[in-house]
């Protein structure tokens, strides 16, 4: 990579870090440690400044659960312990040696909900202005331009949260099943969402079920959809 900057230059003297965690606080949002190779490693993989909000989730923590475990916001991972593990900005966009199988190129995956739903930074490949978040819902199989950056989209999922942006997709007692799910896991629903029949997600049969399962079902919905 030309211009390729070592960790030690992209740690800024003025972090974010310090204003995230005020903002996780607003709502217990709950901050996980990670370990320091793995968010290192993030950190040079995404080549930011932990000036930058981004910079900060990715070098000073493996993420960030939100809303009783509704929204994961990535960071620099959260290794697999007694608990399934929370994929890296890096792994989760394909970047550095680690990486997973990476996603679409022009977009980077900053947050995940429950339901599969994904939050990315526009590069190119999104219906909305360079550097702003749009949302792929589960229940539309689109991606919405959110109007937001990442600083702003992080700040309102951790001090507002996302009471009305999903209230539509949430059901009675949603708290409890949510709660008891692992980070590696999602929830399923059948019908789907995306589903005339499956917009009641409280009428619907939902079962927990790994996240990339969920994922990959999404992908091919959307691809009948489009063909």
């Amino acid at each position: 990579m030309i211009g390729e900057q070592p960790v030690e230059s992209l740690i800024s003297q003025d972090e974010a870090w310090p204003l995230v965690q005020q903002w996780a606080a607003a709502r217990d949002a709950r901050i996980l440690p990670g370990d320091a190779e793995g968010r290192t490693q993030t950190l040079h993989a995404l080549q930011v400044t932990t000036h930058s909000v981004l910079g900060s989730l990715a070098y000073r923590c493996g993420g960030i659960v939100v809303d009783e475990g509704w929204l994961r916001l990535l960071g620099g991972g959260q290794p697999a312990g007694a608990e399934p593990g929370l994929p890296s900005l890096a792994e989760m966009n394909g970047l550095g040696e680690s990486s997973q199988e990476a996603v679409a190129p022009g977009l980077l995956v900053v947050a995940y909900d429950v339901l599969g739903g994904l939050f990315g930074v526009n590069a190119g490949a999104l219906p909305a202005a360079q550097g702003e978040v749009a949302y792929f819902g589960p229940d539309t199989l689109e991606w919405v331009p959110l109007e937001a950056g990442h600083a702003t989209f992080v700040e309102w999922a951790l001090t507002t949260g996302l009471d009305d942006f999903a209230a539509h997709m949430r059901w009675r007692g949603w708290q409890d099943e949510v709660r008891r799910l692992t980070l590696d896991q999602g929830i399923t629903a059948y019908p789907p969402p995306w589903s005339h029949e499956g917009r009641d997600l409280g009428a619907a049969r939902r079962a927990p079920a790994p996240i990339v399962s969920i994922w990959s079902s999404q992908a091919t919905a959307a691809k009948g959809l489009a063909d």
